[in-house]
Formats: C-alpha cells, sequence, structure tokens
C-alpha cells in the first residue's frame, strides 16, 4: 500500500469522533486514488479539510496526492498546515522537510528535521537529512554572502555531526570569512583528520594557515596538497595565490608564483582566478597585453568582480584602449559601491 494510502486508511479510525460528511469524502478520495483518479482525491480531500479543519490527517493526505501529481508547492502548503495541526507527528514533519529540501527551499527545511530530532534524536532519516540540507544551505548563504549567518549554521550543524568532515569544511570556511582564522586552521585540521582524501579539506587547512599568518606551516601544507592531488588545478590556484602574496611581501619571486599559476591553468584552462592573479603579476612586470589577455579569461570565466575590472581598466589605458579602459573603471566603480572590496 502506498504512503498516499497509508494515509487516507488511517481517517478510518476516527470514524466516531469526525464529522460523517467529512469521512464520506475521504474515504471517497481513498477510492479515488486507488482507481487513479488523482483530481477527484484531491478535491474531496479539499472539502473534507474544509468539514473538518482541525484534521491534520486530511491536510496530509492531500499534500501526498498533491505531490504525486507533481503539484509540489501546494503540497508543500498542505503538509505545512498539517505540521501545524499535528506538531508532535514526525512522520508529517519528515515528509514537510523532504518536499520543502525537493524544492530547494532548504533553510525552510531545517526547521521541521530540527524538530523532529528535538523529540526522536535517533530518527536516522531526520537526521541524514538534516546534515544535507544544512550543506546545501550553507552553499547558498556563501554565495550570498550571508558569512555571519553561515558561521551560525555551521557551528550549530558541526556540534550536530562532529565527525562529518564536509560539516567541518564549511565551519572552516565560514570561520576564515568571518577572519576568525585560528578558528578556521582548527575546523580545517578536524576535517582532514575526519577524511585523509578530502581535497577541499586540505586546501582550506592550507589557505586558512596563510590566512593566520603562519606562512611556514601554509607552505609545507600547500606542497602536501598538491603532491596528494597532482592532477587538480584548484589546488595548485591555492597554491599560486599564496605564492604571489608572498611575491607582495618580497618573500617569493613573481616567477615562482607564474610558474605555479601556469600549472594550474594547465590542468584547467577556466580557472578564473589563477587568469586574475596572472594578469597583475604581468601587469607588474609591464606586460600590459599579456594582462589584459589573462583578466578577459577571469572575466570570461565568471570572476566578474571589482579588483579585475580595476586591473584591466589599468591594462587598457596602458594600451591607450581609452574607452574601454573606462568601461571597465565604472564596472569597477558599481561593483565598490554595491559592497565589494577594492583592489
Amino acid at each position: 500500500m502506498s504512503g498516499v494510502l497509508i494515509l487516507l486508511a488511517a481517517t478510518a479510525a476516527l470514524a466516531q469522533t469526525e464529522p460523517p460528511e467529512a469521512m464520506q469524502f475521504a474515504r471517497r478520495a481513498y477510492e479515488s486514488v486507488r482507481a487513479g483518479r488523482s483530481q477527484e482525491a484531491i478535491a474531496d480531500l479539499r472539502r473534507a479539510a474544509g468539514i473538518a479543519p482541525s484534521n491534520a490527517l486530511y491536510r496530509s493526505a492531500l499534500g501526498g496526492v498533491l505531490e504525486r501529481e507533481g503539484q509540489i508547492e501546494p503540497a508543500i502548503e498542505a503538509f505545512s498546515e498539517a505540521a501545524r495541526l499535528a506538531p508532535g507527528n514526525t512522520t508529517i514533519l519528515f515528509k514537510l522537510g523532504g518536499l520543502r529540501a525537493h524544492a530547494g527551499q532548504w533553510e525552510a527545511a531545517r526547521e521541521p528535521l530540527v524538530q523532529i530530532l528535538s523529540v526522536e534524536p535517533a530518527h536516522a532519516g531526520a537526521e541524514a537529512l538534516l546534515e544535507t540540507v544544512s550543506l546545501e544551505l550553507g552553499a547558498v548563504l556563501a554565495r550570498s554572502k550571508r558569512f555571519r549567518a553561515g558561521q551560525l549554521l555551521a557551528q550549530d550543524t558541526a556540534k550536530r555531526y562532529p565527525r562529518s568532515a564536509p560539516v567541518h569544511v564549511m565551519l572552516g570556511l565560514f570561520e576564515s570569512r568571518n577572519q576568525r582564522n585560528i578558528d578556521a586552521v582548527s575546523a580545517y585540521r578536524r576535517a582532514v583528520e575526519l577524511a585523509p582524501d578530502s581535497e577541499d579539506g586540505h586546501t582550506g587547512f592550507a589557505i586558512a594557515l596563510s590566512a593566520a599568518g603562519m606562512a611556514k606551516e601554509a607552505r609545507a601544507a600547500f606542497e602536501a596538497a598538491a603532491a596528494k592531488f597532482p592532477s587538480s588545478g584548484a589546488v595548485r590556484q591555492a597554491f599560486g595565490v599564496f605564492l604571489a602574496q608572498l611575491h607582495e611581501t618580497g618573500e617569493e619571486s613573481a616567477e615562482a608564483a607564474a610558474t605555479m599559476l601556469r600549472s594550474a591553468l594547465a590542468l584547467d584552462p577556466r580557472l578564473a582566478e589563477a587568469h586574475y592573479q596572472l594578469g597583475v603579476l604581468a601587469l607588474s612586470e609591464g606586460g600590459a597585453a599579456r594582462a589584459a589577455e589573462h583578466l578577459n579569461a577571469a572575466l570570461a570565466g565568471g570572476l566578474d568582480d571589482a579588483r579585475v575590472h580595476y586591473a584591466a581598466a589599468r591594462a587598457l589605458r596602458r594600451l591607450g584602449k581609452t574607452a574601454e579602459a573606462d568601461q571597465h573603471l565604472r564596472a569597477f566603480q558599481e561593483r565598490k559601491q554595491a559592497g565589494e572590496a577594492g583592489p
């Protein structure tokens, strides 16, 4: 028997307390679903819910039929109302969380899952889904630069899943974004301990060490990551950025940074940050044409931020392309006004 039919059959137990007309509509909906007449079942369940508005089972059964018909948003509304009417029903709450996750409503999906685990900590389905939902929500918060909210989410999730490497990678990311560099080092170190083959963990650990001012340790971590993941352009890109930062302080040669960045692009020509860094290095050495080429590649790769436009404006102005330089300068100013960091 399908989940929808089980929900509908469950209403039979309410025959002594429910209005007879509501039960009649519910029973007819049950038969309609069995016969494949979903639209009739939906109509009858709406009627039953209208007659007995405090009955959560009518709402959840309605949600189940709507879901089966692919009407996800109306199904979410039905299960939301069912959960309001029966806040202790973990079956309804789990279904609501799953549907919200299916719809990409990550923040809303967490609410019923957390509620389930507060009363039933051993609910394996809710525990597994909550981890996935929390990681997806973290990615959304990172993309939208909601770093403080992301940090709070990551800290809570790390407490719930102390042995999850992806969760500690997420925690390290948000600790870094909030300039909590020592805490970020600890989070990434834990991620690597839990998953020694985690590329994100090793790369994040090295970056966090660099941000914490531990240059010697960071170099060792980058070298270890590059050796462990020799086919990863992303690792070499991060290593190249680190070397470029050392070059700015006179602790490393420009050629060492450029060589690492070029090796990253050899593995993955789409790495926009590597193109940007090579563009800046070329510009510092007077290679305006080469700089403009790399900066255009960075923009084409999606790195459309203030610092890229500023560098492109400088390169194009040196090439005598004043009109194009002015366009990039305007783009730089627009992004600055939107709150981006400057060059």
